[in-house]
């Protein structure tokens, strides 16, 4: 499900469903507990506490969940439902196999 990974004006993303989901975006959407409030969704997290670009030291599909080892210090990681991103996919349609 999960589609290479494209660099792309300096900002890399990948794609799932055929649906476009930015390093940059996942970072500052992470549902760890380390980076949202678990009763209230608050972010914690200060996006500036994090190298920018966000990038990742692995990305993985298992069990119906993207996984992604960001390369921080100290190392973080973020579990995001398949089901959770396509529902919030920031792209209007489907992309094309040419983009």
């Amino acid at each position: 499900m999960i589609k290479n990974q494209h660099q792309h004006k300096n900002e890399s993303f990948i794609t799932i469903g055929g649906k476009r989901f930015h390093y940059t975006w996942l970072r500052d959407h992470c549902l760890s507990t380390q980076s949202r409030n678990p009763d209230s969704g608050e972010k914690l997290d200060d996006p500036r506490a994090y190298p920018y670009p966000p990038k990742p030291l692995s990305v993985e599909e298992q069990d119906g969940k993207l996984i992604i080892e960001w390369d921080e210090k100290p190392s973080h990681q973020s579990i995001f439902p398949i089901s959770w991103l396509l529902s919030h996919a920031y792209d209007p349609q489907k992309l094309s196999k040419n983009q």
